[in-house]
């Protein structure tokens, strides 16, 4: 039986790389990776989640290493129990976050046997979970196998299980294993790091007068993967999976192999959404074949409700034609604050993790936040009136001039086709379906309503709260130099601005704001 249990869950975790350890032989699944089992601060692989951000996890299974003391499954029933673990977990339905699995001990086998049984045994969710799977680290594998596995499976009254049969050395499964999985490595582009035990283990207290017992010797350590080679730690089999503090290299290391492995996905996904660009070379296309650019839009308000005194309202709508790029470019606003050389040290620590909205009001953040959302592409929407005039409106109008009719028109729009919508309102698919209603009128054409967006993608609405914000706290007070600063790097990305109350229009190059 396998359980999952979260290390460590940020406030924010869209888009970021799913870390998931896997213990070893006769292993626990917390202890195993704490230096101190009685303090909790010592938990290793939390502090790759607070370091990087990213969800982490921790996945246990029965380990026993005799039936004395537990009974426990097969190394090829391991593999895949570990798969469906991963695949029931609502917290890994989302299709395009990268997964990293770190191993120790059997771990790693039970991690190699997982990936092979994926690409064999023609489950589709299997296979499209590994997929996902963008990087793996060994910790004190047996690749090879273990003399200590071999001895122990000889003696008949030791009553070893299944794992600890399988871990013979030189065990011609594994050596099969290792091929299959090598091969596997080079064909999907995963990602590998392998850290190798270089000291033994030896009897407390007396051990340095007698000889010790390296448990997994290097030979067997070394996968032989492409492009690698396994990096030697200071400790022995039990401690290597222990750093004592954050300085320790290998806790380094695999923070550095975490930020490989999500720069190598985000280059991918962008990669893929270039590929995917339609050609700029004429093509000869009857105009009524040409299929509609898919879109999402996220919308937000500011200022609105009769009980709320702002001097401006505003309606925004955010429309993109790469969701993803976008949401990636926004999850990854905070490492570049990050490394941004104008940002002091301690703005830096805040801007850990840190969601839009936080890197927009820390005043030590804010300007190389806003550096950054200049640089993104996206088109943003506009739409205003005085605060004093929306209280005098009916709750009809004020309905149908801030939601309706900024939905009318995107959704007329010729040539995009709207999938997704992302908004907070209770009532926002009324509105959208009045929009819609309104376009079949006065258009002539069927507009299929837009899904409501997914989670992963809220962050786009985070953005259409920034502009609706901004763009409200500017146009209320033109004369205040903050609201103008944040404005003047969001500007360029309004197309189209309207005041609902006075018809007066604005665009990107003619009659613009002030």
């Amino acid at each position: 039986m396998t359980e999952l249990i979260s290390a460590y869950a940020p406030t924010d975790d869209a888009g970021k790389t799913k870390v998931v350890f896997v213990h070893g032989l006769d292993g626990h699944v917390r202890h195993t990776w704490m230096s101190n089992r009685t303090k909790d601060d010592t938990l290793w692989p939390r502090w790759v989640g607070e370091a990087t951000g990213c969800p982490v996890w921790l996945l246990g299974y029965a380990s026993a290493k005799t039936r004395w003391f537990g009974d426990a499954m097969s190394l090829p029933h391991l593999g895949i129990a570990l798969l469906d673990t991963l695949c029931s977990a609502p917290a890994f339905a989302d299709d395009d976050e990268p997964i990293v699995l770190v191993g120790h001990s059997l771990g790693g086998l039970v991690i190699k046997m997982a990936v092979k049984s994926a690409f064999t045994l023609g489950v589709a969710r299997y296979e499209k979970l590994a997929r996902r799977i963008k990087g793996v680290v060994f910790v004190g594998t047996p690749h090879f196998g273990s003399i200590w596995a071999s001895i122990v499976s000889f003696f008949h009254l030791a009553r070893a299980n299944p794992q600890m049969r399988n871990l013979g050395l030189h065990d011609e499964h594994l050596a099969s294993l290792n091929t299959e999985f090598r091969n596997l490595v080079r064909r999907e582009e995963i990602l590998t790091r392998t850290f190798v035990e270089t000291e033994p283990m030896r009897v407390p207290y007396v051990g340095r007068f007698l000889p010790g017992v390296t448990i997994v010797n290097p030979t067997s350590s070394e996968p032989n993967l492409p492009g690698e080679v396994g990096v030697p730690v200071q400790a022995h089999h039990l401690s290597i999976c222990k750093p004592k503090d954050k300085n320790a290299h290998i806790h380094k290391s695999l923070l550095n192999f975490l930020e490989q492995v999500t720069a190598k996905h985000l280059s991918s996904v962008e990669a893929q959404r270039e590929r995917q660009m339609p050609s700029t070379a004429m093509e000869a296309i009857w105009p009524t074949e040409r299929t509609d650019t898919e879109t999402h839009l996220a919308f937000a308000m500011f200022g609105d409700g009769p009980d709320v005194e702002a001097p401006i309202s505003t309606a925004v709508c955010i429309v993109t034609d790469a969701p993803d790029r976008l949401r990636q470019e926004l999850l990854a606003l905070s490492k570049r604050v990050q490394a941004d050389p104008l940002v002091d040290a301690k703005a830096k620590q805040r801007a850990q993790n840190a969601s839009l909205e936080a890197l927009l009001s820390d005043a030590g953040t804010r300007d190389a936040a806003l550096r950054g959302i200049a640089t993104i592409s996206f088109s943003a929407y506009l739409y205003y009136c005085k605060g004093a005039a929306l209280k005098e409106m009916s709750e009809q109008d004020r309905a149908f001039k801030f939601l309706v009719s900024p939905l009318v028109h995107r959704l007329s729009k010729r040539g995009e086709k709207v999938v997704q919508f992302h908004c907070d309102l209770l009532d926002f698919g009324v509105y959208l379906e009045s929009a819609i209603a309104v376009v079949a009128s006065d258009f002539h054409r069927t507009i299929n309503p837009p899904e409501r967006g997914r989670n992963k993608y809220h962050v786009l609405e985070e953005l259409a709260q920034l502009v609706a914000k901004a763009s409200g706290q500017y146009l209320g007070d033109i004369n205040n130099l903050e609201y103008a600063n944040v404005f003047q790097y969001l500007r360029t990305r309004i197309r189209y601005a309207e005041n609902v109350v006075t018809g007066e229009r604005h665009t990107r190059d003619k009659n613009p704001l002030p």
